[in-house]
């Protein structure tokens, strides 16, 4: 059982019954029978114990990781399009090891991140080109930020984004958001009761349309 155990550096949690199989195995037998196990076997089941339990914390950690950049991703992605430039905003993630910002023309699938950003502290990034080439500032974008962490030498996604979409400033027919109103900012609601929320945009050209519902919600809410 301890020889059909995986070498040190492959043990994952996924081995926790093997492992735990193995040691119940050897603690079972007599003391003669112990002094018959050879050292490097013994060592091969210590190893993987304690191989074991820095996987366990390792995805513990991780599990812990995807929670907090959920959160933080989810708390703000904001998106402005001025002069040739995208810019964007996000909240840090402070156990990811980086993030992957994608950047893609509306009605386009996303490829590969426009860049690969390789800092948990870094949260802003101005994008001037799509696939090596300038802006199309005469088209709408879907831009969504994705948290990594580095796990084995392997990127592994925490969290990602809802999109965010933004006109291009040269677009003819449609515009961006310049604010947003509300009759009111701050509301107390007792549990069980509701209240409305009244909210409308002003578009920084009122003379264009706001971004069709097709690219996503007019308003979008979170608590």
């Amino acid at each position: 059982m301890i020889d059909n155990l995986p070498d040190i550096a492959a043990v994952t949690t996924a081995d926790k019954a093997a492992v735990e199989a193995a040691r119940k195995a050897y603690d079972s037998l007599t003391e003669d029978q112990k002094a018959k196990v050879d050292a490097a076997t013994l060592k091969k089941l210590t190893d993987a114990e304690e191989a074991l339990k820095a996987a366990e914390k390792e995805e513990a950690e991780f599990i812990a990781a995807k929670e907090e950049s959920k959160l933080a991703l989810n708390e703000e992605v904001t998106v402005t399009q001025k002069g040739s430039k995208i810019q964007i905003k996000w909240t840090k993630a402070p156990s990811a090891d980086g993030y992957d910002v994608y950047v893609q023309y509306c009605g386009k699938n996303f490829t590969k991140p426009v860049k690969t950003i390789t800092t948990s502290s870094t949260t802003k990034l101005s994008v001037t080109k799509i696939n090596g080439k300038k802006l199309d500032l005469k088209k709408n974008f879907k831009i969504k930020v994705s948290a990594y962490k580095m796990l084995r030498g392997k990127k592994e996604i925490l969290a990602t984004s809802e999109e965010a979409h933004v006109v291009g400033v040269k677009n003819t027919k449609y515009t961006n958001v310049k604010s947003l109103k509300l009759t009111k900012s701050k509301y107390s609601v007792k549990v069980g009761k509701t209240a409305k929320i009244k909210a409308k945009v002003v578009l920084v050209d009122k003379n264009k349309k706001h971004i069709p519902k097709s690219h996503g919600a007019k308003f979008r809410y979170r608590s």
